[in-house]
């Protein structure tokens, strides 16, 4: 408004304000993970069987700035060239979709009870690739392009969960899981000559608990550091919690997961459980980050 006006000072005050704040969101992200699923678990004669199916959606926002932008901010005196800045928000996500049968038993070995398990899965992987330039956002018309087919594209595939935990003690249980087992990559469609691949990685998690008298404590590490999207660091989490039975009924629990690659935030969690005359059973936790929260909720029916 200020060049077409022919205001020459006031364009100029203005430059470093726009791109100052153009710039400070440069790779910015914001990131959403969200989780459903339901699963039916069978205990039978020597070993146990679980039906299950899941849903999770990882998307990761990110703010590009081209420097050409900045240059152009900082030079131009014609408003019609700001209509072709190149900086853009850019929408990638994953959509995985999980159907397993869990084979679990247990043996004894070395004079301890170890009790192993199985999960093969058939996974669904739905990619997204969204990008809005400054110059051309619109809000209406990112609520009509958003959910289009032209960024999205959906893929099969097959994986196996594995784990196993052993009784070191009447109080000390340790563990060891491996979710995908098998490692696999998926590209998204390209957009605006971008292009972004997800990965499904195996991810080894040791763990010990320890319980006694009402109170579990907890701690697990995950083996290797892995990452969802290529183009972002990996992360490597350590945790550790405690859960407090109050009266075999509610349990009272805390939590702490530290990114050990610093990719990540560290996040606080806090939980309820409860489980009235053992015919429902509903647990509830609540996290926390310093740019971030998160809530979840599970309910369990004995049939």
């Amino acid at each position: 408004a200020a060049i077409d006006a022919a205001d020459v000072p006031g364009a100029n005050a203005l430059r470093p304000v726009v791109t100052e704040q153009l710039t400070a969101v440069d790779q910015d992200a914001i990131d959403v993970l969200g989780s459903a699923g339901v699963g039916v678990v069978v205990p039978l004669d020597g070993f146990t069987v679980a039906l299950s199916a899941r849903s999770f959606v990882d998307l990761r926002a990110i703010a590009f700035v081209e420097p050409n932008d900045v240059t152009l901010i900082n030079s131009t005196n014609t408003s019609a060239d700001l209509d072709d800045l190149d900086s853009a928000a850019v929408a990638a996500a994953a959509g995985v979709t999980e159907f397993g049968v869990t084979l679990a038993t247990g043996i004894e070995a070395f004079g301890r009870e170890i009790t192993i398990g199985i999960t093969p899965k058939a996974q669904t992987v739905e990619t997204y690739n969204y990008a809005v330039s400054v110059s051309s956002f619109d809000e209406d018309d990112v609520e009509d392009e958003f959910d289009d087919d032209q960024f999205r594209d959906r893929q099969s595939g097959f994986n196996v969960d594995v784990g196993a935990a052993i009784d070191l003690t009447p109080r000390v249980t340790a563990g060891i899981s491996i979710q995908n087992l098998i490692s696999d990559s998926y590209d998204t469609v390209i957009t605006d000559g971008r292009q972004f691949e997800y990965r499904v990685e195996p991810r080894p998690t040791a763990g010990v608990a320890y319980s006694d008298d009402g109170l579990t404590l907890t701690g697990d590490l995950e083996l290797l550091a892995t990452s969802r999207f290529e183009e972002v660091d990996d992360s490597q989490f350590a945790r550790v919690g405690a859960e407090y039975d109050l009266a075999g009924w509610v349990q009272v629990r805390a939590g702490y997961a530290l990114d050990i690659e610093d990719t990540q935030e560290d996040v606080v969690s806090a939980g309820l459980g409860l489980s009235p005359f053992e015919t429902v059973r509903i647990d509830l936790v609540g996290q926390y980050a310093d740019n971030g929260y998160g809530a979840g909720v599970q309910i369990a029916l004995p049939i």
